[in-house]
């Protein structure tokens, strides 16, 4: 998401039986370069990830801290 500061990052959101709102991932990236790399390593933590199911859930089981720490460092 777009705002005067930068950009924010949510991740997780999903809808059906069982919706869960995005959490925040990160906040303020000062530029759209660095925006897209950060959503370059989210894909590929997805992609790595040994279940496939929905970012969401991979974030339930996980927690935020470790998601963040994984794609973030």
């Amino acid at each position: 998401m777009g705002t005067i500061k930068g950009w924010n990052i949510v991740v997780g959101g999903t809808s059906g039986i069982r919706p869960r709102l995005a959490d925040l991932l990160v906040e303020d990236v000062p530029t759209g370069e660095e925006a897209l790399a950060i959503v370059a390593k989210i894909v590929d933590f997805y992609k790595a990830y040994p279940k496939k199911m929905r970012i969401g859930r991979i974030i339930e089981e996980i927690g935020m801290d470790r998601f963040r720490e994984a794609v973030l460092g």
